[in-house]
């Protein structure tokens, strides 16, 4: 009943499933590289400090610089 002389079975590897696993890879990176770049940029923005009502004149020192979209996400909110 127990024969043990099987041949043994070799495990081949398709180089097509390889290609397609190198091929996913690469793609997961750029994307994931283009993501990041998209994400991070930043933009410097003028706020206003205060509410400003009508026939109000406005001043240098009622605007602010805020940077918006940073790669932490916090501006720094200077100024």
């Amino acid at each position: 009943m127990g024969d043990s002389t099987r041949p043994a079975i070799r495990a081949r590897r398709n180089v097509g499933w390889i290609a397609a696993g190198v091929l996913a890879i690469c793609l997961g990176g750029l994307g994931a590289a283009l993501l990041y770049a998209n994400l991070s940029s930043a933009a410097s923005v003028i706020t206003i400090k205060h509410s400003v009502y009508r026939d109000q004149v406005i001043s240098a020192d009622d605007f602010g610089h805020h940077v918006t979209g940073t790669a932490d996400g916090f501006g720094d909110g200077a100024g």
